[in-house]
């Protein structure tokens, strides 16, 4: 009788670790976001019962770093340990130094007009010392924010202060800009000469990083065409586009021809693809005759 009573205690015990090992496993959820501070990313970072291994490098200059779920699953599963995500992004802010809100606010409106036309949403804007500071020692006299950094998300700039005894200090800040922009993306695969319309493109809402050329804008579509093959999904730029083409090859076109104050017409028959502007050759039926014409409109011509 007491050996089964301690084979159903053991039952009951074993039955208590499994149930405590599948709760234990159920918890490892991965969050969206952590907080790091050196500039290596730890297994304790997440989980701080974990053994200690490293995860990811992240530069001095960095301080929102983000990391594939299925990187950081696979690297815990390498140590045995199981988790899980709901969020195909893990991000990981590093522990800020005391902020400096006055600069924070200074710096803001930079983004909120140069992006104005992409619709920037700002989540934050971090600014903290580069060094140890005690910036109540000293009387805060200007910075120096140069528009080349209105186009990066991080980075550092100088602000000059004055001392107790009246010198001037120049002192340097990092700034970390958290915001997403709007942006276009091509919605079909794209081929030379295709106009980007409405049907052609779809508004994507993408993480700022750095922007160092011109996007497309909504007022450009169904303005112009695609200069080259574009894959399904693709960034659109402005040096992407060249002007819709309103004449292909084959088509009729009217003919304009200004002789001594007189304006003459005849039709012809295009021999290229033309945009507005653009110098294209047409043929007379009539005569066989060819001549260089400039696009006015769509099916309109003039010899020049």
């Amino acid at each position: 009788m007491l050996m089964k009573f301690f084979r159903f205690h053991l039952l009951i015990c074993a039955f208590m670790v499994i149930l405590w090992a599948e709760q234990e496993s159920s918890e490892q959820l991965l969050q969206r976001r952590y907080d790091f501070k050196d500039n290596v990313i730890t297994s304790q970072d997440i989980l701080k019962d974990a053994p200690l291994f490293p995860l990811f490098k992240v530069a001095n200059s960095v301080n929102l770093y983000r990391a594939k779920s299925s990187d950081i699953v696979d690297k815990f599963k390498e140590h045995g340990i199981i988790v899980k995500s709901r969020s195909n992004i893990i991000e990981f802010l590093r522990v800020q130094k005391e902020r400096v809100p006055f600069l924070e606010e200074k710096i803001a409106p930079f983004y909120l007009e140069k992006f104005k036309k992409n619709h920037i949403l700002i989540q934050d804007v971090i600014v903290t010392p580069v060094s140890s500071v005690e910036l109540e020692d000293f009387v805060f006299q200007e910075y120096q924010f140069p528009e080349k950094l209105h186009s990066r998300s991080s980075g550092t700039f100088p602000a000059i202060f004055l001392t107790k005894e009246g010198e001037r200090r120049k002192i340097y800040f990092r700034f970390q800009i958290e915001a997403t922009i709007e942006a276009l993306v091509s919605a079909v695969k794209l081929k030379s000469g295709d106009v980007v319309g409405l049907r052609e493109v779809e508004i994507s809402r993408i993480p700022f990083e750095r922007v160092t050329r011109e996007w497309m804008e909504r007022k450009d579509v169904g303005l112009y065409s695609i200069r080259s093959y574009t894959n399904k999904g693709s960034l659109l730029l402005k040096s992407d586009l060249v002007p819709k083409v309103v004449i292909r090859r084959g088509d009729p076109v009217f003919v304009q021809v200004s002789e001594g104050g007189v304006m003459l017409s005849f039709d012809g028959i295009a021999q290229q693809d033309g945009a507005v502007g653009k110098s294209i050759r047409i043929k007379n039926p009539r005569t066989n005759k060819s001549y260089d014409v400039r696009v006015i409109s769509e099916g309109k011509v003039e010899i020049k």
